[in-house]
């Protein structure tokens, strides 16, 4: 018997003071899709940095712009030295 192809699962997590938060999306979701890219473009509103990648496995690297296709996303908040 043929089962349903099961719907990939992005995640992002968000670097905070508290350690980290993670919001998860169903990709063929548009309404998760959506309040996921929310978060994204709220988040690099405030500053902080992102790092992303198709696959959890692969390597992570910079990213200005949500792709719903990315299974990992990293948020980082700025870091202010002194």
């Amino acid at each position: 018997m043929d089962k349903a192809p099961q719907s990939r699962i992005g995640e992002m997590s968000v670097m905070n003071r508290s350690g980290h938060t993670q919001l998860k999306w169903h990709m063929d979701s548009l309404k998760e899709t959506a309040a996921a890219e929310d978060v994204f473009n709220q988040l690099i509103g405030k500053g902080y940095s992102a790092f992303g990648s198709k696959t959890k496995a692969a390597p992570k690297h910079a990213i200005h712009e949500f792709d719903s296709s990315m299974e990992d996303v990293v948020l980082v908040p700025r870091i202010i030295g002194g």
